[in-house]
């Protein structure tokens, strides 16, 4: 039997991972991660228009031709168009849809924020998260969040997320979560974290100083959604042992709600060029 197959790409600050999927029998052929290349926006297209060619190819080996082609940024998007990408702003204003159907007329591509589409992914493979209220929070080369009631994200539009760290935290300076994020942690974060995970005294000490920080902003969407999941996920997400406790405690003692959200560590890499793909 033919394989029904789409291409979902999950575009980041640090990498692009790219993957088929099968919605029938969900599983996923031909995933690969790799380094983005974001200092041209020329040669950050040619690498994409690489990944899809290199994608048609895996599925023409299993007698498959997918027609859709999805994709997930970090930043906000209005018809293929990057109204505000921060961490990867080689794409601002430019219509990352109609760059690629240059190479590709007759695919159809869509294009999502990434957090939504990590959302999209755990609502088809998660029953449970149907019938409640849960936050994405997603840690990585920035901050992302995406916000689901019932079963669906709280914005329909495709594009546009629940821009969590964007959350406005000093109301003197206006600066947001996300600046405190690279100003203490740096760049990449992950470099921080691994080194407060082996015991690095300093390195904790910044961890320490951020999840409190991070940990304020939960209490407020604690306090305006009660949320009974939030799920942690980018790469970030691996050294939560050495914030998340941290986060959890100001969240138990700072909230005005009773209301205490299951935490769960979102370790499926995959999901977000899964939800991509499901942009048909």
């Amino acid at each position: 039997m033919k394989q029904q197959l789409s291409i979902g790409l999950d575009i980041g600050g640090s990498k692009i991972l790219g993957l088929l999927y099968n919605q029938q029998n969900h599983k996923t052929y031909a995933a690969h991660r790799q380094p983005i290349m974001k200092d041209s926006l020329s040669v950050l297209i040619e690498q994409i228009n690489l990944e899809i060619k290199r994608l048609i190819k895996a599925a023409d080996k299993i007698k498959s031709v997918p027609e859709t082609i999805g994709i997930g940024i970090p930043g906000i998007i209005k018809n293929g168009q990057i109204i505000n990408c921060p961490n990867l702003n080689v794409l601002n204003n430019h219509n990352l849809n109609n760059l690629l159907a240059k190479e590709f007329p007759n695919k159809k591509i869509s294009s999502d924020n990434d957090v939504n589409c990590f959302l999209r992914a755990y609502l088809m493979s998660h029953e449970s998260l149907k019938t409640t209220t849960f936050v994405v929070l997603a840690l990585g080369t920035g901050i992302g969040g995406a916000i689901a009631l019932n079963g669906k994200n709280i914005i329909p539009e495709l594009g546009i997320s629940s821009e969590i760290g964007h959350m406005i935290i000093d109301q003197q300076t206006e600066v947001d979560l996300e600046y405190y994020y690279h100003k203490i942690m740096g760049h990449p974060a992950g470099r921080l974290f691994t080194a407060a995970q082996e015991g690095d005294s300093q390195a904790q000490q910044k961890v320490k100083k951020f999840a409190k920080i991070l940990g304020l902003a939960m209490v407020n969407l604690n306090n305006l959604l009660n949320p009974k999941v939030i799920i942690l996920t980018g790469g970030v997400s691996r050294y939560y042992k050495t914030y998340l406790p941290v986060v959890k405690q100001i969240i138990n003692e700072r909230s005005l709600t009773p209301n205490r959200p299951k935490w769960i560590i979102g370790q499926n890499q995959k999901a977000a060029a899964i939800g991509a793909s499901l942009l048909i």
